[in-house]
């Protein structure tokens, strides 16, 4: 996706960043957390928890 123009307004590829910023912190937490042999589905570490909702929830 990042490796050629995108044609889409930039409305649509700021969204697409920040899914793609979402989906990589997501993807680093639960590897990190099955590294440590914790299961993906327990609960996050508060601070985890709420840096990844605030990155979710703010608006362009």
């Amino acid at each position: 996706m990042y490796r050629r123009v995108i044609y889409l307004s930039p409305e649509k590829v700021e969204l697409c960043v920040k899914a793609t910023c979402i989906l990589h912190n997501f993807l680093r937490v639960t590897s990190m957390m099955a590294t440590r042999g914790r299961q993906p589905t327990e609960e996050l570490p508060e601070e985890t928890a709420r840096a990844l909702r605030n990155v979710g929830s703010h608006q362009a």
